[in-house]
């Protein structure tokens, strides 16, 4: 963690990204929460006071307002410096703001032109102040870091920028998928991962959803490859999806196939199409099948038998 912030420093001071003289004067964001509440919007700052000895530990603030914009205005003039929002690694959304609605949020923070839109967004998944109370580390570096280093948390976690995930909440073709956070033990971690109906928060991904999730995510990638080997990996008649997917031997594959179903049918019943069934077959077909939740969907796997 701490090696992040010296990276970021060496950024400043070696590379000219940064003015010396500014960056004495200025808190460096590293991360930004917004929630929802009763009187509007709850905005929050977890920043690098470059002056500080203790730079390893990060500088809270937050201040609320009766609109997003008030609220990032009334927080930006409570600071005793100057903030920048340039070097913005995560932006965490809180469960009231997901469940309300997320597209006026985004289309502020993409608007917003002094935040570049490379950061992570994340969901908070519990207390959105618990989250940053007491943290003798920055949220926002750990979860960068684990996502772009932790090859482990892949399966429980998407390395989607905020670009991507704004245009996913905006297209109507298909629903976003967004990373959960948790504070455990003391600790920001990843836990997994969570799906919206259009701009609303719908539910959280079990750990076996997660994975059944990102074998899903192979399906946009083979459609070239289905079509020049004539190979049905989606397809659509009769109101009825076919779904085909390639897998490794699995000894336990009928129980796989009945997983994938279940699956799929949970996201019939949110009216959830994260994976952009509909889209996709239109892209396949040019046949616009309606809505996702009222068609029947069918799964098989295809096996790749290993050589003994």
């Amino acid at each position: 963690m701490k090696k992040g912030i010296i990276i970021l420093f060496c950024c400043f001071f070696f590379t000219g990204c940064y003015d010396y003289k500014e960056l004495n004067n200025n808190y460096v964001v590293l991360g930004i929460g917004i929630n929802k509440i009763e009187e509007g919007y709850q905005v929050l700052y977890e920043m690098v006071d470059s002056k500080e000895k203790e730079s390893d530990k990060p500088v809270i603030s937050s201040e609320t307002g009766d609109t997003l914009e008030s609220a990032f205005q009334r927080l930006n003039q409570s600071l005793r410096k100057e903030p920048t929002l340039s070097h913005v690694r995560v932006v965490f959304f809180g469960e009231e703001l997901a469940t309300w609605k997320m597209k006026e949020t985004i289309v502020y923070l993409f608007q917003n032109h002094r935040i570049h839109n490379t950061f992570y967004p994340t969901l908070i998944q519990g207390s959105f102040d618990e989250f940053f109370e007491q943290n003798s580390t920055y949220c926002s570096t750990s979860i960068q870091e684990q996502l772009d280093f932790n090859e482990q948390s892949s399966s429980l976690a998407t390395k989607q920028t905020f670009t991507s995930f704004f245009n996913t909440i905006l297209d109507t073709g298909i629903d976003a998928v967004i990373n959960v956070a948790q504070k455990k033990q003391g600790t920001c971690s990843l836990t997994g991962l969570a799906a919206f109906s259009s701009d609303q928060l719908s539910f959280y991904f079990s750990e076996q959803e997660s994975n059944l999730y990102q074998s899903f995510q192979s399906l946009s990638n083979s459609f070239l490859e289905s079509v020049l080997n004539q190979k049905p990996v989606l397809s659509y008649h009769d109101s009825t999806i076919d779904i085909t997917l390639d897998l490794k031997d699995d000894k336990d594959s009928d129980d796989l196939s009945k997983d994938y179903q279940h699956f799929l049918e949970k996201l019939q019943k949110k009216n959830c199409d994260v994976l952009g069934i509909r889209k996709k077959i239109y892209d396949l077909t040019r046949i616009d099948m309606g809505p996702f939740q009222e068609k029947s969907v069918h799964v098989s796997l295809d096996l790749e038998r290993g050589s003994s």
